[in-house]
């Protein structure tokens, strides 16, 4: 019979009085390497509408410092390995969205430039069967197809319209010069335009002419890609009160403070303050739904509330009226202005220093305080 030792007593109290292993943190090569993966993350960063690549390169430097050397995480960060996580899931989140959507507006544009391709081809009367089912062919795709399939069909149909285009040449040189003139003068149109779109001097913001072509551009995103933005019209309340009582340079002193105040209080690279005239000054906020406009007004309200422009022996609390506009898809920038100011004397008329919800353009009357919505927002102190 084959027979088993038993370990003495002392070797099993010995065994039993151990200490248990205790587990293993992270090595100082894995955290090496995980703040490698971030910088490489931050380098090979793209803009977003929420955030831009340089800003995203920046807090993926901070968190591989965070990592590294302790020190604290970007602003809004929770520290440690739980908060990096999160930081990722949030900005990979963001960067699924923005590229679902930049996707959709490629194939919006690629379709509609296949209706208007179709339109004058059909309209020249030539021979363009050929081209014409090209072109459907390549609307089917932008549907429904893969991106390596847009990609490969536009190419193709691009190198079969300009070989039609160059044939056509001879039969079309007198429309061609004229098509070059006009868009020579255009050119010479929109070089003035950028030069009466030039920064307001005293405030430093985009001035009424840059103000207008956001709006135009925003307009027609709403109506052919249904992209939502939101017009905020302010007025500086009893602005004329400032400067009689204090003095031009003290108003001058105010219109600057609320301009670096709006700037601050809408930061994202979308958006635009601009100073509409006189006292009167414009938020546009790209991709701002309805359902947000009104919390927008908030923000805006408390904004100003907290603002303080010391004035020699005295301190000037501004307040202002708003009127807040949501795009209507299909309206046009002029009519969407003139909603958004309808509202902002609807926020006047009700006391000032609140804000107003214009009505949407279907029900819209008359110019006049009764065709805008709702006075929405807390009244605060005046100047």
């Amino acid at each position: 019979m084959f027979g088993f030792l038993k370990k003495s007593s002392t070797t099993a109290v010995l065994a039993q009085e151990q200490p248990a292993p205790t587990k293993a943190g992270p090595s100082e090569a894995s955290i090496a390497l995980v703040a490698t993966l971030v910088r490489l993350y931050g380098a090979q960063a793209f803009d977003t509408d929420d955030r831009s690549a340089a800003a995203l390169a920046s807090m993926c430097e901070r968190w591989a410092a965070h990592l590294l050397d302790g020190t604290p995480p970007p602003e809004g960060g929770e520290s440690g390995p739980g908060g990096l996580r999160r930081f990722f899931e949030r900005q990979r989140s963001d960067e699924v969205h923005y590229v679902d959507v930049a996707l959709g507006d490629l194939r919006a544009v690629v379709s509609a430039f296949v209706q208007g391709l179709t339109r004058i081809a059909a309209f020249d009367g030539a021979a363009d069967g050929q081209a014409i089912e090209r072109l459907e062919r390549l609307r089917e795709i932008a549907s429904s197809g893969s991106t390596d399939d847009l990609r490969r069909e536009t190419l193709s149909t691009v190198d079969l319209l300009a070989s039609a285009i160059q044939e056509r040449r001879v039969r079309h040189r007198g429309e061609l010069a004229s098509l070059g003139e006009r868009i020579d003068a255009l050119g010479e149109a929109l070089d003035e335009a950028k030069k009466r779109g030039e920064h307001d001097p005293l405030t430093g913001l985009p001035n009424r002419g840059a103000l207008d072509a956001q709006l135009e551009r925003s307009a027609t995103l709403a109506t052919i890609f249904g992209r939502p933005s939101v017009l905020l019209l302010l007025d500086i309340d009893h602005f004329k009160l400032v400067n009689d009582s204090l003095g031009h340079p003290v108003g001058d002193l105010v219109l600057k403070a609320l301009a670096a105040c709006l700037t601050r209080a809408f930061l994202r690279r979308d958006d635009l303050v601009a100073r509409y005239g006189g006292e009167e000054f414009a938020i546009v906020v790209q991709g701002a739904h309805e359902r947000d406009a009104m919390k927008l007004a908030d923000r805006l309200l408390a904004a100003v509330h907290a603002l303080a422009v010391p004035a020699g022996d005295t301190v000037v609390r501004p307040t202002v009226s708003a009127g807040v506009a949501p795009v209507v898809p299909g309206e046009s920038a002029a009519a969407w202005l003139a909603r958004a100011d309808r509202a902002l004397y609807v926020a006047k008329n009700a006391g000032r220093n609140r804000a107003a919800l214009a009505e949407p353009a279907a029900v819209s009357k008359t110019p006049g305080p009764s065709s805008a919505g709702s006075v929405s927002g807390s009244p605060r102190r005046s100047p």
